[in-house]
């Protein structure tokens, strides 16, 4: 099967390249996915590839070129209200993240045809690192081995191409393909997390023809110094706290721990650092990193605290069910291709437009984190 996706993915490029370089991108209009048959969730999608500039807002200082962006299209069944497009989060993740969720969006924007691009960057647009982050390559569109070096080596040794893949430059690709897409009824947007802010960068470029906007996991400020991404650790302890806060004011939940659930964490993760069987048990040996990824599952998150008095008896049975938990929804979320995250975007876009302090160091990072009952996984933490 993998090899199967693997080719498909591979003619599907083939085809997209074909297209921008004939011109003919925009006037094919959407057609049947080469990639329709290969999983239900793709079933009956069409899709288009659209040439658009490689520099549209004209500040990365590169010579004039284009690349392609990919769209895919599920139809509403009968005749269409209007279109939602659907923008994906990350930065660096692709619309595919939207493909194992399809019937739950259908039922929100019922009636709606439902679009969905990849960044530029991302999936089956064009990517930094095209030879890395070709689904013919050995890692697939994820980068493995000897391709992390060579892929940000060109980047740095060429930032005037890497600065082409901004969050600006992306939202004059939204603005485009909005506008070259015939209205038929209404045309909502709906942006996720990063793609919130994405969204809102469109709007403040003047895009017309939008008739509403759904901001879902709203990103905070840019200048925001409180909660920028250098200080995402910070930010997940403040609402992992919540959650213990939450077990405390719920009798139930008291009731089972006996104690304030930050006092019992405490004391678990004292034990944690002297125990080997514990720490094999967790995915990384590092209990506040397992659970910080946990609070993005509401289902695994409303079990850390009963997990953290089995935890305290020994028992290591519950960070089995919650791996299995996690990889569920992350099944979901990544089952496709183009699912794996362009990590070489997310370096660019974190680290140059969302991060308020790049100048830190490793160690300034570790100490101002140090008191964290929930962090997340970064090469800085």
């Amino acid at each position: 099967m993998k090899k199967l996706e693997r080719r498909l993915s591979v003619a599907l490029l083939s085809l997209g390249l074909s297209l921008a370089a004939s011109g003919a991108a925009r006037a094919a209009g959407f057609t049947p996915c080469i990639d329709a048959a290969s999983k239900p969730a793709l079933a009956g999608s069409l899709c288009a590839v659209e040439r658009v500039a490689a520099d549209p807002s004209g500040l990365a200082g590169a010579p004039k070129a284009g690349l392609q962006l990919f769209v895919r299209k599920f139809p509403a069944t009968g005749q269409a209200r209007g279109q939602v497009w659907l923008i994906a989060g990350g930065p660096g993740e692709s619309g595919a993240s939207f493909y194992g969720l399809l019937p739950v969006l259908r039922k929100a924007f019922a009636g709606f045809d439902l679009l969905v691009p990849d960044h530029r960057g991302t999936g089956f647009s064009t990517r930094l690192c095209p030879d890395e982050e070709s689904a013919a390559s050995p890692g697939g569109t994820a980068l493995a081995g000897a391709e992390w070096a060579s892929c940000f080596q060109r980047l740095n040794e060429q930032p005037a191409y890497a600065r082409q893949f901004s969050q600006t430059n992306a939202a004059h690709d939204l603005k485009r393909l909005i506008g070259s897409v015939p209205r038929q009824g209404q045309t909502w947007v709906y942006g996720v997390s990063y793609g919130t802010q994405l969204v809102l960068r469109t709007l403040a470029l003047g895009t017309e023809h939008i008739d509403g906007v759904v901001l879902d996991s709203l990103v905070p400020l840019q200048d925001d110094a409180s909660a920028d991404l250098s200080r995402r650790s910070l930010t997940t302890d403040a609402a992992g706290r919540k959650l213990l806060a939450w077990c405390d004011g719920y009798d139930y939940c008291h009731a089972q721990l006996g104690e304030p659930a930050e006092a019992l964490y405490r004391r678990v993760l004292a034990r944690f650092d002297g125990d080997p069987a514990l720490q094999a048990a967790v995915p990384g040996k590092n209990l506040k990193r397992f659970f910080g990824a946990s609070l993005d599952v509401p289902d695994a998150a409303t079990r850390i605290p009963y997990l953290l008095k089995a935890l305290e008896g020994g028992k290591t049975e519950g960070i089995e069910d919650m791996k299995r938990e996690l990889e569920r929804e992350g099944a979901v979320l990544g089952a496709f291709p183009q699912s794996p995250p362009s990590i070489a975007l997310v370096s660019i876009i974190s680290g140059s437009e969302n991060n308020l302090q790049p100048g830190r160091q490793r160690d300034a990072v570790r100490q101002e984190e140090q008191g964290c009952c929930f962090r997340v996984r970064c090469r800085d933490c």
